[in-house]
């Protein structure tokens, strides 16, 4: 299994791993996906095996320490100087869960977060 930043080649899986785990309309979920694909590719990763995405997970940065709702309906850029890491979704493909890959997409966010400079993250789950 490989952790890595989304493409917009990952768009289809994204949308299918995304809205069977949200129960979202794929329509629905793949216009929120290409704009945060565009908007923040750099804190959207994905796992991969066997070429194949098996799991996400993707969020903005934000200069407020908690996520507010505005956050899932406005796709905007991360800014360098934003504070806080958000993770807005952490998905995995059924057949692929209690098998580590949440463990290692948030171990992973967390390293980018880092990097970046981030002061904490903040989680929302369902």
């Amino acid at each position: 299994m490989i952790i890595r930043r989304v493409t917009m080649d990952d768009l289809g899986e994204v949308v299918n791993l995304e809205s069977a785990a949200f129960k979202m309309t794929k329509e629905q979920t793949r216009n929120d996906m290409v704009g945060r694909i565009e908007n923040y590719p750099d804190t959207f990763l994905v796992a991969q095996e066997d070429g194949k995405v098996i799991g996400h997970i993707f969020g903005p940065t934000f200069n407020k320490r908690y996520i507010e709702d505005e956050l899932y309906f406005e796709n905007h850029p991360n800014q360098k100087d934003d504070r806080y890491q958000m993770v807005l979704s952490l998905a995995v493909l059924p057949k692929y869960r209690k098998q580590g890959v949440a463990t290692k997409l948030i171990e992973a966010m967390t390293q980018e977060a880092r990097k970046q400079n981030r002061q904490a993250i903040s989680l929302t789950c369902l």
